[in-house]
């Protein structure tokens, strides 16, 4: 029986994989030799093996805010970029699993995850200027930092309130060191 087209180019892109993966380990490596390396992309921290002085940071943008992103950029309703940007989402997820057998949306894969939502206090407009920290704790969200006016605290709490998943916020007043999210 004759083998079907689709099956032979995928046969013939295979055989291209392992060639593909080293001449790209070179050249990041390559780069990585100078000191000066920050790779933006979805997979390219998967050739190269864990290196001590390399952070694998991985961004998780809000869902409203890619929406509106992607309807500006491609003049575009809200349906056909939610449409979008699931079809990005899950070509990328294909091909790093083709590529390196990889799920990209592993947490484990990064030395760090940041969810964007989580970050309203430090990126929001009425609270970016506070040095309020975060800790957070099955749904718990424990603000700390210094004495607030009333109207400040409001305003910190309601940010943390609005994240999704959170049940209960609290603030401390005190020295706030760190932001930092447990697993629940």
């Amino acid at each position: 029986a004759a083998v079907p087209q689709a099956a032979r180019d995928y046969q013939a892109f295979s055989r291209l994989r392992r060639p593909y993966q080293i001449l790209m380990r070179v050249a990041l490596l390559e780069y990585a030799r100078t000191g000066n390396l920050a790779y933006f992309g979805y997979s390219g921290h998967l050739l190269l093996k864990k290196i001590q002085h390399f952070v694998r940071v991985r961004l998780l943008a809000p869902v409203d805010l890619r929406i509106r992103t992607t309807m500006s950029r491609l003049d575009i309703g809200k349906e056909e970029a939610e449409g979008y940007i699931r079809g990005v989402d899950e070509e990328r997820t294909r091909w790093a699993r083709f590529m390196y057998g990889r799920d990209i949306r592993d947490p484990g894969l990064y030395d760090i995850c940041i969810n964007m939502e989580e970050a309203e206090l430090v990126t929001g407009r009425e609270t970016y200027t506070y040095e309020v920290g975060a800790s957070a704790h099955a749904g718990t969200v424990l603000l700390e930092g210094p004495y607030l006016e009333p109207e400040e605290k409001e305003r910190v709490m309601a940010v943390a309130d609005g994240v999704p998943g959170v049940k209960k916020v609290e603030y401390r007043p005190g020295y706030a060191p760190t932001m930092e999210f447990l697993p629940s």
